[in-house]
C-alpha cells in the first residue's frame, strides 16, 4: 500500500503569502512618523539640485531678489518700525537734539540747588554715560525729580523710561501719563509719542482719531518723528482715509528733516511710484542718505538695489558691502541676503560655511525664508555635516510661520520617507515569500525522498517474498 504524498498548492500558499505581505505593509506604515537616519528630500527646485532658492516666493537659483515681503523697503520698515519698542529704528529716530553742554558736575551743582533743567540734563548724562558712568536708575531718580517741576523734556523722558522700563518698573500708564503731561505743555515729541500710545491703545484707550490730532499738533512744530508717523497713517488709513499723495508728502516733510525712517519710505514710495512718480534713481538716493547714517534697513535696501541695478549700474560686490554693514548690525534680511551670496558665489567666493552662518544668524532672529535655507544645508550637507533631524527641525520652523517652501520640503519628506518605508516593506516581504518558498521546497523535496524509500523498501519487501515463493 502506497504512503500518501501531501500535494504542494502553489495557489493557496501564494494567496496567504500575499495575505501575509499586505498586513504586514500596513502594520509597519501605521509607525513611520519618525525613521531615524533617513535621506531627506531636498529644496524642490526644477533649476539645480543644491543650490537654495533666493528670497520671497521665487523658485530662481541665482541672485537675491530683495524679499518678500520682509525686506523690501517699506514691508521691511513697518515691519521692524513696531509703536513703542525699543532700537527698532534707525539712528536719531527720536529726531530731537539733546545738547549737553556742561560737565556732569555743574549740572550736579546746579541740579542739588532745584534746577529742573540741570536735573534732566543730569539724568541724560546718567542715560547716556556721557562723563559718568551710565545708570538708567540714576537717571530715572533725576528725570523724575525734573519732571515733578514741570519740565516737560523731563517728563516725556521719564515717560519713555517707564514705556521701556528703563532704571524704573515697566509701567504702560504711568507712561502715557507722563507723556500727556509734557504733551499739554506743547512738547512735540511727547505729542507725538502720546499720539502713538493712541494708536496702539499703549497705556489709554486705542482711539485712531486722537493719534492723529496729537500727530498733527508735532507734525505742524516741524517734528521729524511725528509726521513720518502722519504719513503711515495715511498710508494705512489709521483714523485718515487712505492717502498714498499725502503719505508721501509727509514723507518728504520728514525725510527734508533728515529723519531715516521717512527717507526709507520715501524711497519706497519712488521706487514703485506710490504716491508719486516712480523714479529709481531718486529711490535710490534717499535710501543712501539714510545708509549714510548707518541705518541698518536702509543699507540693506542699497544692497539690494546694487545688486539688481535698481537706479544704479548693477554691482555684486557693492551689493554685499552694503549687506555686510546691514548684517552687522543684526539686521535680519541683510544676513540673509549675505548668507544667499556666499552660498551662490554672488559678490564674494561662494563659502558653505559663512552661508550658513548668515543663515543661522537671521533664522534665529525668525527670518522664515533664512530657517528654509538652513534647513536645506542641514539636508544636503552645503556648510555643515548632513544632518536630516536638524534639517526637518528648521523646516518646521519656516512652515509654522507660513514658509511654502518649507512645508513642501515636510510633504517631501514624508512622501520620500512613506516610499522608502513602502520599499522596505516589500523588500522584506519579498524575502519572506522566498524564505516561505524555500522552506517550502525543502519540505516536499523532504517528502518525495521519503516517498522514494518508501517505494524502495516496498520494491525491496515485494523481492523478498517472491524468492520465498
Amino acid at each position: 500500500m502506497k504512503a500518501k504524498v501531501r500535494k504542494w498548492n502553489r495557489h493557496g500558499f501564494a494567496a496567504s503569502l500575499g495575505r501575509f505581505a499586505l498586513g504586514l505593509l500596513m502594520a509597519i506604515h501605521g509607525s513611520i512618523a519618525e525613521p531615524v537616519n533617513d535621506p531627506v528630500a531636498t529644496r524642490t527646485n526644477p533649476q539645480a539640485a543644491g543650490n537654495p532658492p533666493v528670497e520671497g516666493q521665487s523658485q530662481e537659483v541665482t541672485p537675491p531678489t530683495p524679499p518678500t515681503p520682509s525686506a523690501t523697503p517699506a514691508a521691511q520698515a513697518k515691519q521692524e518700525a513696531t509703536p513703542l519698542r525699543s532700537g527698532t529704528e534707525c539712528p536719531n529716530a527720536e529726531g530731537f537734539s539733546e545738547n549737553l553742554d556742561l560737565t556732569p558736575k555743574e549740572y550736579e551743582q546746579r541740579a542739588a540747588k532745584g534746577d529742573a533743567t540741570a536735573q534732566c540734563s543730569l539724568g541724560l548724562c546718567y542715560e547716556l554715560g556721557q562723563g559718568v558712568g551710565k545708570d538708567e536708575e540714576i537717571a530715572a531718580s533725576w528725570y523724575k525729580r525734573a519732571a515733578e517741576q514741570g519740565n516737560a523734556r523731563a517728563q516725556c523722558n521719564l515717560g519713555w523710561f517707564y514705556a521701556h522700563g528703563l532704571g524704573v518698573p515697566k509701567k504702560d500708564e504711568s507712561a502715557a501719563e507722563w507723556f500727556r503731561k509734557a504733551a499739554d505743555q506743547g512738547y512735540a515729541r511727547a505729542e507725538c509719542e502720546l499720539g502713538r500710545c493712541y494708536l496702539v491703545g499703549f497705556g489709554v484707550p486705542k482711539n485712531e482719531q486722537k493719534a492723529i490730532a496729537w500727530f498733527r499738533k508735532a507734525a505742524d512744530q516741524g517734528y521729524a518723528r511725528a509726521q513720518w508717523r502722519l504719513g503711515r497713517c495715511y498710508e494705512h488709513g489709521f483714523g485718515v482715509p487712505a492717502d498714498n499723495a499725502a503719505a508721501a508728502g509727509w514723507f518728504q516733510n520728514a525725510a527734508d528733516l533728515g529723519y531715516a525712517e521717512a527717507q526709507i519710505d520715501l524711497g519706497y514710495c519712488y521706487a514703485h511710484g506710490i504716491g508719486v512718480t516712480k523714479n529709481s534713481k531718486l529711490a535710490v538716493s534717499w535710501f543712501q542718505k539714510a545708509a549714510d547714517v548707518g541705518c541698518a534697513k536702509a543699507q540693506n535696501n542699497l544692497g539690494n538695489c546694487y545688486h539688481k541695478g535698481i537706479g544704479v549700474t548693477k554691482n555684486s560686490k557693492l551689493a554685499v558691502s552694503w549687506y555686510q554693514k546691514a548684517a552687522d548690525q543684526g539686521n535680519a534680511p541683510a544676513q540673509y541676503n549675505l548668507g544667499l551670496c556666499y552660498a551662490h558665489g554672488i559678490g564674494v567666493t561662494r563659502n558653505g560655511e559663512a552661508a550658513v552662518s548668515w543663515y543661522r544668524k537671521a533664522a534665529d532672529q525668525g527670518h522664515s525664508i533664512a530657517q528654509t535655507n538652513l534647513g536645506y544645508c542641514y539636508a544636503v550637507g552645503l556648510g555643515v555635516e548632513p544632518d536630516v533631524q536638524k534639517a526637518i527641525r528648521w523646516y518646521r520652523k519656516a512652515a509654522a510661520l507660513g514658509d511654502p517652501v518649507a512645508q513642501q520640503n515636510l510633504e517631501n519628506i514624508q512622501n520620500v520617507r512613506r516610499e522608502r518605508e513602502r520599499d522596505r516593506v516589500m523588500e522584506e516581504a519579498k524575502e519572506l515569500v522566498e524564505k516561505e518558498r524555500a522552506e517550502l521546497q525543502d519540505q516536499i523535496d523532504h517528502l518525495k525522498k521519503e516517498e522514494e524509500e518508501r517505494e524502495e523498501e516496498h520494491r525491496r519487501r515485494m523481492e523478498e517474498l517472491r524468492e520465498k515463493h
